[in-house]
């Protein structure tokens, strides 16, 4: 990557994936007055896969789509190859933790190792000032702190898959649509004549072509057979792959005549059994999460305010009390969710809108 020597003018590294989001990124920086580069990340070998016929994010058309947006606003635009980076951090992790029998998001583990890892340690041995993304999200002052805020439209917020950005981080980041709903971003693009102004949102598991546990299969020699165990009938089935299974599924459950609507409860990975029953079983008040970050120090005994569990849900009230330096236990204070281990929690402050912590569900429950 070039820069311009001499000059005075800030510098900011923007990941361009091809998108609306993105690009409409790049346009705002480059009005704001900042010297923008723009750079895709080669994170997967789509010439090994069918995904990207099917997904929107990371694929060689959608590069060609960030060129020529770059292009447009006559910056300069890179390609950068974190393949590695990407494997390692993401797909191996993502595989080892279905094995253990849980459920992870690497769309979380993206943004920490890839974008706000690699990239991020790309721009710092770089010079650059800044690193900026097209994530639905802001950045506020809170008492001389910086904290991640969701964005103002909530229906796009992605402030729960950046939980873990540090204040140091964020310092040196930028979210320019964060104060924008979706439409007033398409409605930019259109009017800077972006091709992509109508392109369709990146899904989850850009990765991902076909069913799960095929995807899984092909990356392991493990015996991944098992027995789905129906313990309101006491009744049992034989599955090839008890990965095709995730914990809360209702649908595709090899049980019929059921009285009530049957729900995958517990997956027993180490012997290979999913338990499935009434979603009454599913349900907890209580869980505790590991690996935890805490952006707000001042804990006292415990802490109250809204605790997101998965990308879909918008947070409940909870108390999240430490048990040690990361690990926490939550209590929900209104209501019993089911609860997927290898998922996120999140927590927000009183009002739901400040991530104030957040880390990785686990195994034990909260009792």
């Amino acid at each position: 990557m070039i820069l311009e020597p001499g000059k005075q003018t800030k510098t900011v590294l923007c990941a361009m994936s091809g998108g609306v989001d993105s690009s409409v990124a790049a346009f705002l920086l480059k009005q704001k007055g900042y010297q923008v580069i723009g750079v895709s990340l080669q994170v997967w070998d789509y010439n090994k896969s069918c995904s990207a016929l099917t997904k929107t994010c990371c694929s060689p058309k959608d590069f060609q789509d960030a060129r020529l947006v770059a292009k447009k606003l006559e910056i300069p635009f890179y390609v950068l190859d974190l393949e590695k980076e990407f494997e390692t951090s993401v797909i191996q992790k993502f595989v080892n933790s279905y094995l253990q029998g849980l459920t992870p998001s690497p769309c979380i583990d993206c943004n920490q190792f890839v974008k706000f890892g690699a990239l991020w340690e790309r721009k710092q041995s770089l010079g650059i000032d800044k690193l900026a993304t097209g994530h639905h999200v802001r950045i506020i002052d809170w008492n001389g702190r910086l904290f991640l805020r969701r964005a103002r439209d909530i229906a796009k917020d992605q402030s729960y898959f950046l939980y873990n950005l540090t204040h140091d981080q964020l310092s040196g980041l930028e979210f320019p649509i964060g104060d924008f709903l979706k439409d007033e971003v398409r409605k930019i693009a259109e009017e800077q004549g972006f091709m992509n102004s109508r392109k369709k949102d990146s899904q989850d598991l850009c990765f991902l072509s076909g069913n799960l546990g095929d995807f899984l299969a092909s990356r392991t020699s493990a015996d991944l057979s098992g027995v789905l165990v129906n313990i309101e009938a006491n009744k049992s089935v034989k599955v090839d792959n008890i990965f095709h299974y995730t914990k809360g599924q209702r649908r595709g459950l090899p049980f019929a005549g059921s009285k009530d609507p049957l729900y995958v409860i517990k997956i027993d990975s180490q012997n290979r059994k999913v338990y499935v029953g009434k979603r009454s079983a599913a349900l907890t008040r209580s869980f505790k999460a590991k690996d935890w970050i805490w952006n707000y120090h001042d804990l006292a005994e415990g802490i109250e305010g809204f605790v997101q569990i998965r990308s879909t849900h918008r947070g409940s009230r909870a108390r999240v009390t430490a048990i040690t330096e990361t690990c926490v236990k939550v209590d929900f204070l209104e209501e019993s969710l089911i609860v997927v281990p290898g998922q996120a929690a999140v927590l927000y402050d009183e009002n739901n809108e400040v991530v104030l912590g957040g880390g990785i569900i686990t195994h034990d429950s909260g009792q």
